[in-house]
């Protein structure tokens, strides 16, 4: 099982890649780190104290994920930063699981824990491994 990290306007599918992390708590780290880069666009870059409640969410998420070993995915909702029209749909911070079919298909370059047995001649072990994951991962 891995985890994939999107921002997109509600209702819209997301724009650019979809990185791929093996846990959940990345995921969500990653987000956090590309809402702090946005709102630092767009308000004063840097300063920490001035983040918006959507980035500690986002931090509180991957904080959580990492202590209980969380393995949910999820969405976090926030504001466009630097948005100041009347009708602001917001962005929708996203977490989800996909097989390690899905994630080859998002990254070509993504390989799985199979895949890695098998280029150092572990194969049996990567059968074994096949089998115990029922082949949808």
């Amino acid at each position: 099982m891995k985890y994939v990290a999107s921002v997109s306007i509600p209702g819209y599918l997301p724009e650019g890649d979809t990185p791929v992390f093996d846990t959940p708590a990345e995921a969500w780290s990653y987000l956090a780190d590309e809402r702090e880069r946005g709102e630092d666009d767009t308000y004063n870059p840097g300063d920490a104290e001035e983040y918006t409640e959507t980035v500690a969410e986002l931090r509180k998420r991957a904080a959580i994920a990492r202590e209980l070993n969380d393995t949910d995915g999820g969405v976090i909702y926030g504001d466009t930063p630097g948005y100041d029209g009347d009708h602001d749909l917001g962005l929708a911070y996203v977490v989800s699981a996909v097989s390690d079919a899905d994630a080859a298909e998002i990254d070509p370059e993504y390989r799985s824990d199979a895949d890695i047995l098998r280029e150092v001649g572990m194969d049996q072990e990567a059968d074994d491994l096949d089998r115990e994951l029922g082949g949808k991962f």
